[in-house]
């Protein structure tokens, strides 16, 4: 009896000390953020996040405690290397006119863990190796604009509504990476003279047209791209030169892919379905690839050409 109860005794500390694991673990994968001992919390230090601001030097972390009002924008972040976070959960940040309601004209900033409203734009990044993430921006005419962008990374962004989701201008080197966009009125995301950038696992839905890679914009690369009820056309590269297209998926939607006046690109690899007009349309291309895509449910043609010539159109599936 005394050996079962010391077995039964051992099982029990054994299942103790395996949650004490587990719970030590967890804590220190999920639990609260240690911030630095100089971070500045607003509304607790500083009253304002425009005081935060001028009180911050480079390398400093500002951080947002949720609150029941919006914090009041525009503001802009013009001190190198900051850290701008919320506490917890996203917090609102709100401006009104013509600004954007965040700036980010310094290089190496990180801002994390916002939901903004704006009359204007979003975010504007004028700056380098910047990081923006877990950020969710609703009806601002412009969601997030790179204007001479270098070396920044988004990720895990979400937009919806306003005109365009993602502005790319000028910029190049960025990662856009797991960003979803929804019901805009003109484009999901469009790049201007824009070159080597990666947009990978980019979903755009309820547009008219998802991705525009436009304007002398080349060398980038879309990756694993997801684009659904565009009404004019999925993805287009107009007047935009050597671009790769890539393991996309484009669905219900006008034309899937257009290539208008460019040479040098390439389309691998995509699935596009249930189009109206035309699964790929080339209009004055030369010397363009699309190899190994599926076009299925195409009303009108599987690949349509016009005035285009020398463009390699290989092991396609229609």
């Amino acid at each position: 009896m005394a050996r079962r109860s010391r077995r039964v005794g051992i099982a029990l500390l054994s299942a103790a000390a395996v949650i004490v694991v587990v719970l030590l673990v967890v804590f220190r994968v999920v639990g609260p953020p240690r911030w630095p001992d100089d971070a500045i919390f607003v509304p607790r230090d500083a009253d304002t996040l425009r005081q935060a601001l001028e009180r911050a030097s480079s390398g400093a972390t500002i951080v947002l405690q949720v609150q029941d009002e919006a914090f009041r924008g525009p503001v802009t972040i013009d001190v190198a290397n900051v850290t701008l976070a919320s506490a917890g959960d996203r917090v609102k940040l709100e401006a009104g006119g013509s600004d954007p309601a965040l700036t980010i004209d310094a290089d190496g900033v990180t801002v994390s863990g916002l939901e903004i409203g704006a009359e204007s734009i979003g975010i504007r990044i004028e700056s380098a190796r910047c990081r923006i993430h877990n950020v969710r921006i609703e009806d601002a005419p412009i969601g997030i604009q790179l204007l001479n962008a270098r070396g920044c990374e988004l990720q895990d962004i979400e937009v919806r509504g306003g005109r365009i989701g993602l502005e790319v201008v000028s910029s190049g080197g960025n990662v856009l990476d797991d960003i979803v966009i929804e019901e805009t009125a003109e484009t999901g995301l469009k790049t201007f003279g824009s070159c080597d950038n990666v947009l990978e696992a980019i979903a755009v839905s309820r547009v008219p047209v998802g991705l525009s890679v436009d304007q002398g914009s080349s060398e980038n690369e879309l990756r694993g791209c997801r684009v659904e009820r565009a009404s004019i056309a999925g993805i287009e590269f107009r007047g935009s030169n050597d671009n790769l297209l890539v393991d996309s998926f484009i669905r219900h939607s006008g034309i899937g892919v257009v290539l208008e006046g460019v040479t040098g690109n390439e389309i691998h690899s995509c699935k596009i379905d249930e189009i109206a007009v035309a699964g790929l349309s080339l209009q004055q291309a030369v010397q363009n690839r699309a190899t190994e895509n599926t076009i299925n449910t195409s009303q009108d043609a599987g690949i349509f050409l016009s005035q285009s010539a020398e463009n390699a159109l290989a092991y396609n599936r229609i």
